[in-house]
Formats: C-alpha cells, sequence, structure tokens
C-alpha cells in the first residue's frame, strides 16, 4: 500500500491503519466510483469520498485534528495489481490540499 502522507506498508495490519484512517473520522463516508476499468491483473478507478469529519482524524506523520463537523467531498485515483489470488498493490492518489481546505484547515 501506498498514499499520500507518508502511508505506506505491506500486509493486513497496513490494510487495517488505512481503513482506521478514513473510516474513524468520517464514519458515514461513502466511495462513489465514476470510472473502473481492468486489464490484465492491473485495475483502476476515480471516485469521490464524501462524509462527515465527526470523530478524531489521526494522520500517518502522529498528527491528530480534532473532529470538524465538516462535510468533504474530494475526488481519488485508486490503482491497484492482483497477483497469486490477491490484492498485491494499493496505490492511493488524491489531493491533501483540497481535503485540508474543505476542513476549513487551509484558506480556500
Amino acid at each position: 500500500f501506498s498514499g499520500p502522507g507518508g502511508i505506506a506498508g505491506k500486509g493486513f495490519d497496513t490494510g487495517r491503519t488505512f481503513w482506521s484512517l478514513w473510516q474513524d473520522p468520517f464514519p458515514d463516508n461513502v466511495a462513489t466510483i465514476s470510472v473502473a476499468a481492468t486489464e490484465g491483473n492491473e485495475a483502476i478507478h476515480e471516485a469521490v469520498f464524501t462524509g462527515t469529519h465527526t470523530e478524531i482524524f489521526h494522520l500517518p506523520d502522529g498528527q491528530d485534528i480534532p473532529p470538524t463537523g465538516k462535510r468533504v467531498a474530494f475526488p481519488y485515483t485508486l490503482g491497484l495489481t492482483y497477483a497469486e489470488g490477491k490484492w498485491s498493490s494499493f496505490r492511493l492518489i488524491f489531493d491533501r490540499a483540497e481535503l485540508m481546505t474543505q476542513l476549513g484547515l487551509m484558506p480556500a
């Protein structure tokens, strides 16, 4: 797994950490996929993540963002590789500045 903010790693622990990063602070989150494509063992999807920031957001660098109550909606792209019967690579790309702006932590 790799994603913005320095999160990277392998195995189920990294997957659990990634899941918690988004599920915990945005418990009502929804990912709406607009484009999905595959070729061979590669897949990509473009989507919009929406959710309300109601719990502490624990960032990969150890910083915590207290709940802002703000609703966010930002696009992301996910690249995946499937090999030997399992997902072997998970690559997330999104605009961190856009997320922080929507949370009210950066000027628009």
